[in-house]
This record gives structure tokens, sequence and C-alpha cells, in this order.
């Protein structure tokens, strides 16, 4: 596949302000796997709310330490994926690299939604 220009890159992006402008409002929902925190980011990384279970007060505190860390990675994953998603589809590609396995029907890590 021939190498795009940066022009031609700009090009498609500028056709696709709707995508972008998308993404940036998107706000990625995530939680950690035992249910006790859930972390919202927006399609600017930044994170802008953070639950708690109400059993949380039972939980020690290094539990609850990953738990924050985890729904926010994986929040901030979601996005990322939905960026990178975003930079496939603006450059004309595919096919994930050969890196990076394939999303299966189903994969969570694919798919991001939009908070109403």
């Amino acid at each position: 596949m021939p190498e795009s220009t940066s022009e031609d890159v700009a090009a498609v992006a500028f056709t696709r302000l709707p995508e972008l402008d998308h993404v940036r409002a998107a706000m990625f929902i995530r939680r950690d796997a035992d249910n006790l925190v859930t972390a919202t980011v927006d399609g600017e990384g930044t994170v802008v709310r953070v639950k708690f279970a109400t059993t949380i007060a039972m939980r020690p505190v290094a539990a609850v330490e990953d738990a924050i860390r985890s729904a926010i990675a994986s929040a901030h994953d979601r996005m990322n994926n939905a960026w990178r998603d975003l930079a496939r589809t603006v450059n004309g590609v595919t096919e994930a690299p050969a890196d990076e396995p394939e999303p299966t029907e189903g994969d969570e890590a694919y798919r991001w939604q939009v908070e109403s």
C-alpha cells in the first residue's frame, strides 16, 4: 500500500470531522473486575467520574486502590481503541496489524459507547 502524505491524511481527516467530534464527545465507561468502581473517561482522556459500589467500605484499602486503577485503565483502553479504530479508518486500514489480534464478535475492546 503506498504511503499517504500528511496532506492526504489531513484531507481524509477533514471529511471525517463528525467522527472526530463523536469520539471527542464520547464517554468511555468501564468497571473493575469486582464491580467495585466504575470510571468514566471522556474522549480527551480526562477522568470525569468515578463511582463506588456501596460495598466498597468493607474492602481493604489496597483492594480499593487496585479497583480504581483497574477501572480507569480499562476506560482509557476503551478510549484508545476508539481513537485507533478512527485512525485506521482515516488511513484506509481495514485489518489489524499482525501483532494485534483481530477483534472477535462481541469483543468489548473494540466497542465504545456515548453516554446520553
